[in-house]
């Protein structure tokens, strides 16, 4: 099972969470492509076990070796949760390639949410709300969170 790391506490304006994405989304990258690994490695353990569990020893050696993996797998994937949360960062969602940015919207703490392949952060939450609520980062609420952006909004 994956550990959850500790957060570091920072606040981020819509500039420095853009600063950031060239290094987030090569960590998230990362993150996606080995969540899915374990997943699919997951089902497959599961598979050899119930037909273990029938007296197909023949797959004793499969399933040792894909245990190991696993599990160093999983613990890779803890290195690079730990490794985003290290700056500041929160992953939302690793299969989808999601993480928030912790900043303040005037006195209002929220969240700047980001998704592999989005060229910048173009969105953002109320913390005590989830995703589904996430606006666009308007060029009218840009002076709240001190930055400008570039973002094409449909």
């Amino acid at each position: 099972m994956i550990d959850t790391p500790t957060k570091t506490e920072r606040i981020f304006s819509v500039t420095q969470a853009n600063a950031t994405l060239p290094l987030v989304k090569s960590i998230v990258k990362d993150i996606v492509e080995l969540s899915q690994q374990v997943f699919q490695t997951r089902r497959r353990l599961d598979y050899l076990a119930a037909n273990r569990a029938k007296g197909l020893e023949y797959y004793d050696e499969e399933l040792v070796e894909m245990t190991r993996q696993v599990e160093e797998d999983e613990q890779r994937l803890s290195d690079l949760i730990s490794e985003i949360n290290q700056l500041g960062v929160e992953v939302a969602n690793m299969t989808g390639g999601e993480v928030e940015f912790p900043s303040m919207r005037g006195n209002e703490p929220v969240y700047l949410y980001w998704q592999l392949n989005d060229h910048e952060v173009c969105w953002w939450y109320p913390a005590n709300s989830d995703k589904s609520e996430r606006r666009p980062v308007e060029s009218s609420i840009l002076d709240e969170f001190g930055s400008g952006s570039n973002c094409e909004l449909n």
